[in-house]
């Protein structure tokens, strides 16, 4: 077994044999499957005749939709199979693209959503013992605690015949790299690290490694990816998984279209850590990255529902991979997710109403009949039963002010700025100034979600030249440290 296969995708690009299709007529005998450079799944399969009459016959012809070699509609779905290595192929979702005829050959391109193959022996797929993750991009300046260390060596066999034979065991080099560190959520261990363009033949590429195959894995994969995505300040776009058996041969592979065109744009993208863990942080602090990596997890892993930290992971990252003009609609978004999530949580003192409702129904009743025969207008009338809402600007003080963090005149501009930006805005803009405030906007999202999560410690300051490091008490400094921008 190739061992990059433990720590990557190896797709299989030889030409299969096709047991079954539904969607086209079956004159299509073998299919071939790849990525393209953005890592989405293709396909390729053909169709031969025996000349080149009856080939252009067959594929100039339009009187029937059910003519051989013409898809009868785009979503095809097909079995396959490869005899080196013995593996089944399935898939159902093949969007056509285009088919062209050159010689006596007809062939189909197109598009696969998602491939599943395993290995054709059910008793060896029961042997099933653990399960690698893999997502496109990396963080290599995060500070792995753990080495991973490759040997290569080979097998050797001395033999003087009719006499003697030895076996020997010949190390031809290793590699160590400090690029992975284990986490723990709900008592489940996982392994993430990333993986070398060397092994990849392409891009740097991250992998998650539970040491099972419990479906809870997936469920927990999610909460994992997201919060290392936040604390690198990286996309991570997952491109599928596989399953091992304890012999470390792989049984099962499914396999994901990245559904992307920008693959090279979401790679080079810099990663902003909302807090202070570089190499040189975790030595002079003392941090135990595994420990902490885990306590954020298992709170993000409780409020993700409650707080809808997912959707909100999601804008953070869009707001990293568009222009800088339309950077804080996304972050605004977010805020307004965490926002009215908090209000309607338990932990909310005051819901985002002025009074509780039962006062102010109490309250109102009392006039109500009253206000609606003099007013005679139901749209007066709902803004009145509507007043005790605690109105838009005011909510985001409301709601940073129970959540205990402390603002100041950055973050009071910052906020009108998103007014401006979110509302339109007609004349020249000052790039220099939106970039500060747009950093400064995500600065504050960042100090919310890390307060959510229970964290205490130190930020990152990126509103303030040089990025300093500052309590989570502390308001933020503006480009020169004092309170403008």
């Amino acid at each position: 077994m190739d061992y990059k296969q433990l720590l990557w995708e190896i797709l299989n690009e030889k030409e299969c044999t096709i047991d079954e299709i539904k969607g086209l007529d079956s004159i299509y005998k073998n299919i071939k499957f790849y990525r393209d450079k953005n890592y989405r799944l293709r396909f390729e399969m053909t169709a031969e005749f025996n000349d080149y009459i009856e080939c252009t016959k067959y594929f100039n012809s339009d009187s029937s939709e059910n003519i051989p070699g013409k898809p009868i509609k785009d979503y095809i779905e097909l079995t396959a199979h490869c005899e080196v290595p013995l593996n089944k192929y399935i898939t159902n979702s093949v969007l056509v693209h285009n088919s062209n005829s050159k010689g006596k050959k007809i062939t189909l391109s197109g598009e696969l959503f998602k491939l599943h193959s395993y290995y054709d022996f059910e008793d060896y797929r029961k042997e099933a013992e653990f399960t690698v993750f893999l997502f496109l991009n990396h963080d290599k300046n995060f500070p792995y605690s753990r080495p991973l260390l490759i040997d290569y060596s080979s097998n050797a066999q001395i033999q003087i015949h009719g006499f003697s034979s030895n076996n020997s065991i010949l190390s031809s080099g290793s590699k160590s790299s400090f690029n992975s560190f284990v986490g723990n959520i709900d008592g489940a261990e996982f392994a993430i690290g990333y993986v070398e363009k060397e092994i990849t033949n392409n891009y740097y590429g991250t992998y998650v490694r539970f040491n099972s195959v419990d479906e809870t894995n997936h469920k927990y994969l999610e909460s994992i990816i997201e919060l290392f995505s936040f604390i690198t300040g990286k996309s991570y776009v997952p491109i599928g998984h596989t399953t091992f058996n304890k012999l470390y041969s792989p049984v099962e592979k499914h396999y994901v279209s990245s559904f992307r065109d920008d693959i090279d744009n979401i790679i080079n993208k810099l990663g902003y850590y909302p807090i202070p863990i570089t190499i040189s942080d975790i030595h002079s602090r003392r941090i135990n990255i595994e420990n902490l990596f885990s306590c954020l997890l298992s709170a993000y892993h409780k409020y993700k529902n409650e707080f809808n930290l997912q959707e909100v992971m999601w804008y953070i990252s869009l707001s990293n991979l568009v222009p800088l003009d339309m950077q804080m609609q996304p972050l605004s978004t977010a805020l307004d997710i965490l926002k009215n999530s908090w209000f309607s949580s338990e932990k909310s003192i005051c819901k985002g109403k002025n009074l509780n409702d039962d006062s102010y129904k109490s309250i109102i009743s009392k006039h109500i009949v009253n206000l609606k025969a003099d007013i005679q207008n139901d749209a007066i009338i709902n803004r009145i039963l509507r007043a005790n809402q605690i109105g838009s600007n005011e909510r985001t003080t409301v709601f940073l002010q129970e959540l205990g963090l402390t603002t100041g005149d950055v973050e009071k501009i910052v906020l009108r700025e998103r007014n401006k930006v979110i509302h339109g805005f007609s004349g020249q803009r000052d790039y220099q100034q939106l970039h500060i405030r747009t950093m400064a906007y995500k600065t504050l999202i960042n100090r919310i979600i890390l307060k959510i999560l229970g964290y205490n410690d130190l930020y990152i300051d990126y509103s303030t030249y040089g990025y300093p490091s500052r309590k989570m008490e502390e308001v933020l400094g503006g480009p020169y440290n004092d309170q403008q921008i």
